[in-house]
C-alpha cells in the first residue's frame, strides 16, 4: 500500500478526476525515482540515467500512463525498491491508504 500526499488526490471534499489522479501519481513516482537517480534528484536527471529525453517522461506523466519498456527502464535504473514498472503502466491500480 501506498500513502500520496494531498495534492496527488486532491481533498476529500473535491477529488481529482481519474485522469488528473493518474497523472499526479506518475509525478509523484517519478520525483521519488529522480531523488535515487542522482544528487541533484531532477527529472531531466532522471531521464538522462534512464536514457530517455525529459520530454517522454513529461509526455507518459500527462498521458497518465508509461509504455512497459520505458517503465522496465526506469525500474533497473533506480531499483525496484523505489519503483515498480507496473506502477508506472498501471497508476490507478496502486492500492492507497487515506
Amino acid at each position: 500500500m501506498m500513502k500520496f500526499p494531498q495534492w496527488v488526490t486532491g481533498p476529500a471534499s473535491d477529488p481529482v478526476c481519474e485522469e488528473e489522479l493518474a497523472s499526479n501519481r506518475l509525478r509523484f513516482l517519478l520525483m521519488q525515482a529522480a531523488t535515487h537517480a542522482g544528487p541533484k534528484g531532477s527529472i531531466i536527471e532522471l531521464a538522462a540515467h534512464v536514457g530517455v529525453t525529459r520530454q517522454n517522461l513529461y509526455m507518459y506523466i500527462s498521458r497518465g500512463s508509461f509504455p512497459v519498456g520505458t517503465a522496465k527502464a526506469i525500474e533497473r535504473a533506480v531499483g525496484r525498491e523505489f519503483v515498480r514498472k507496473e506502477h508506472l503502466v498501471f497508476p490507478l491500480e496502486i492500492e492507497a491508504t487515506e
